[in-house]
């Protein structure tokens, strides 16, 4: 295909896409257009049937999460191979239980062992599966198997990034080379700004030392030897009993909302409002942090396109460097007791 013929081509997508009525056509113009761009080039099919997979599942999911898009969700990782006699198994139900019952979602694999735990100890239809298709392995559990929450993908990038963008929270038992998979990427993309702070809860049965020896690990060979930052262990908490965790998950979300960053500034959405005072302790606490210029902003006076206009906002400068950093600073500001 020359080069006219996709000109001509992009002209009659744009007057198609002008006779409908909806959100976004620009965005949607250009993912169109970058598809026929690839008819220019000479890809093989296995190429072409990446893409076009990769659409389908991301289309599908998306449908799948659409209406509970305001409901806060947590991920939760761990072995497939984890019996249901395993105490980290029955850890792992209680978990889902509690959390589910106050409120949260739940997401896991859908696979078995802790995955199956999950679904299992969900209640009121509050949990997902995002299932990965194996030669070998899995199909989904009987407990979200004919759930119309569940979202099945042959590729594990996409899985992946389902388990990221749809949720607030993580928690790991557990597990193999997959829970570790998970749980270095999601420190990875928090770390790079790739991903917003959220709460990454790493769970076992008490007197089990499989997470305790595994941030001895993290500390012994990444943070003494400077292949991470000191800011970075914040992201990390170990815990051994579902009250735990659900506190964890209340006292992360008590007035933080969520955040978004601006050129060299973070805007901190916020369920409370900060006084002046305040403001002027932040400038002095996270001086050394190289957090600076604290200012804050009624809801509906800051950002006119944000998609969250209700919130309170603090707005400071931000050297977009050690985002581990900015867990010290939602701890601070969610110590003040709830009005």
């Amino acid at each position: 295909m020359d080069q006219e013929s996709n000109v001509y081509r992009e002209k009659l997508l744009t007057v198609y896409l002008a006779s409908f009525d909806f959100k976004y056509k620009n965005e949607v113009h250009d993912m169109v257009v970058s598809i026929i761009r690839l008819a220019s080039h000479n890809f093989e099919l296995a190429d072409l049937n990446i893409i076009r997979q990769s659409i389908k599942e991301l289309r599908k999911s998306y449908k799948v999460f659409a209406p509970y898009r305001d409901t806060r969700k947590v991920s939760i990782f761990g072995s497939a191979r984890c019996e249901e006699s395993n105490l980290n198994y029955q850890l792992a139900m209680r978990v889902a239980k509690k959390i589910t019952e106050l409120g949260y979602m739940v997401i896991t694999g859908a696979g078995g062992g802790i995955m199956e735990a999950g679904n299992r100890g969900s209640v009121l239809n509050r949990d997902f599966g995002v299932n990965i298709d194996l030669p070998m392995e899995q199909d989904a559990n009987d407990y979200i198997k004919h759930s119309n929450k569940l979202a099945s993908f042959k590729y594990f990038f996409n899985r992946k990034l389902i388990f990221v963008k749809e949720s607030d929270a993580a928690i790991f038992f557990p597990g193999g080379f997959g829970t570790h998979d998970e749980a270095f990427e999601l420190l990875t993309l928090i770390q790079t700004g790739r991903c917003a702070p959220r709460p990454l809860l790493f769970m076992n049965y008490p007197k089990s030392t499989y997470w305790t020896e595994w941030f001895a690990f993290v500390r012994s060979e990444l943070l003494d030897k400077n292949y991470i930052s000191s800011g970075d262990m914040n992201m990390v908490k170990i815990l051994n009993n579902e009250d735990d965790c659900v506190e964890e998950l209340h006292r992360f979300y008590r007035h933080y909302h969520s955040i978004r960053y601006i050129d060299n500034q973070a805007i901190m959405r916020l369920n409370r409002a900060v006084d002046d005072e305040e403001l002027k302790q932040l400038e002095v606490e996270f001086e050394p942090l190289n957090f600076h210029s604290f200012r804050y902003y009624e809801p509906f006076k800051f950002e006119a396109d944000d998609i969250y206009p209700d919130r309170h906002r603090l707005v400071f400068d931000f050297s977009k460097h050690n985002y581990g950093d900015l867990y010290a600073l939602i701890e601070v500001l969610n110590q003040k007791p709830t009005m």
